[in-house]
């Protein structure tokens, strides 16, 4: 098949799947805005964004423009590459910035999939049907929550079919159009997220191999959004009961997701700022290349994953891959996965005395951790290996392409 993946991002969610889809034989090409990583080998095609008229605007008005300025630049990529021959049989596009508003109205005869991650909700915990009345104080979110949107209710036009990688994020989404949705996650490589026999975290630049307590955090940015106030608090208490924990803690100190902070602030100044944390026993990475963040989850003796109701992050299931025991805040799209006392460990959410309790009895209980941590990593093997993930989609994608010729 000659498919087009379509994501201002490069792959972004489709980094396994482009890749896998090329080595089963299949012509692959992204469609993409921003720009590459270094190893890149997949051909592609960059665009940019239809210049925005009015950049002053509010910023709901922004959250539409940004799409429509987003899908039109894509689509003029896209007319570029048919000028040049180029005509896909199936197009894949992450739905949420524009980028595939416009792209089954170039190839009408393809077939296009829309891949949804989210949609927002005043309140994802509860059912998009179940309309709440609207207070004043939550006029403005809802309708910056309506601006974002527009553009991914949108995809379900054209669209010859939807997916989402799990039913939490699926459920965000009104009964009527979640009903036209299929759960395929995104898939985890456990050839290459594996245990990691008698790992040490022994670099030039972080050197903890005496230590067999260890705790480790990952974010792309340090925020409320992926709990991270409610870690450091647990550290803290943590550093009372524990003399010799170690806390790894990877990522950039930024928000990702949420409401930024002013300039010179952020959310480890003020932890650290609040609380009498013992720096020594520490350790913040920033970022890090995977094969050393695969081997500092090998050696961590619990790993910390917190988020609100959100999009699930790839680095719990990773990390239950490589067989770590993860403490995770108990939450639908969590416990879906994570089992309490089985494979993992769930907690309260923001409840940092519960999740320090939680850290303290695994750092005590070594041998009970290898079992939890084999079980983990069985779980995830067992419902989201790639290969068999990655199998499912494809013959989905046959299917929807035979049915489309059919229908020609």
């Amino acid at each position: 098949m000659k498919i087009l993946l379509a994501h201002n991002a490069y792959l972004g969610q489709f980094q396994h799947f482009g890749p896998w889809l090329k080595a089963r034989g299949h012509d692959v090409m992204v469609l993409h805005r921003n720009d590459v990583p270094k190893d890149a080998d997949l051909p592609r095609a960059q665009f940019r964004d239809a210049r925005h008229r009015a950049q002053q605007q509010e910023r709901i008005l922004q959250e539409i423009e940004n799409a429509l300025c987003s899908g039109m630049g894509s689509a003029a990529g896209a007319i570029a590459l048919r000028d040049q021959g180029y005509s896909p049989d199936i197009i894949i596009s992450h739905c949420g910035w524009g980028t595939g508003l416009f792209l089954k109205e170039v190839w009408p005869e393809a077939v296009y999939i829309a891949y949804h991650e989210w949609y927002y909700n005043l309140d994802a915990l509860s059912p998009a049907d179940q309309i709440q009345p609207l207070t004043r104080d939550q006029i403005l979110q809802s309708g910056h929550n309506m601006a974002r949107n527009m553009p991914i209710v949108s995809e379900f036009v054209h669209a010859d079919a939807c997916w989402s990688p799990n039913r939490f994020q699926a459920g965000q989404f009104p009964r009527h159009l979640r009903e036209k949705i299929v759960i395929t996650h995104d898939g985890v490589d456990t050839s290459l997220n594996k245990p990691i026999p008698n790992a040490k975290i022994n670099f030039p630049w972080l050197d903890l191999s005496s230590s067999d307590k260890i705790v480790t955090y990952i974010g792309r940015g340090f925020e409320p959004t992926r709990g991270f106030p409610t870690f450091m608090e647990a550290v803290k208490k943590v550093q009372e009961k524990s003399a010799d924990a170690q806390v790894v803690i990877v990522g950039s100190n930024r928000v990702a997701y949420g409401e930024a902070l002013s300039q010179g602030d952020s959310w480890l100044h003020r932890m650290l700022d609040d609380l009498d944390i013992d720096l020594s026993r520490v350790h913040i990475t920033g970022t890090i290349e995977l094969p050393d963040l695969r081997k500092v989850l090998a050696a961590s003796s619990a790993h910390v994953y917190l988020t609100v109701p959100f999009v699930l992050s790839w680095s719990m299931m990773e990390a239950m891959a490589i067989g770590c025991p993860v403490i995770a805040n108990d939450l639908p799209a969590t416990s879906d996965i994570i089992t309490n006392g089985e494979n993992g460990f769930l907690v309260t959410t923001n409840d940092a005395d519960a999740l320090a309790d939680r850290i303290l009895f695994c750092l005590d209980k070594p041998e009970m951790m290898k079992k939890i941590g084999r079980n983990g990593r069985k779980s995830i093997a067992e419902r989201f290996e790639m290969d068999t993930v990655f199998s499912e989609r494809e013959k989905m994608m046959e299917d929807l392409l035979r049915t489309q010729r059919n229908h020609l």
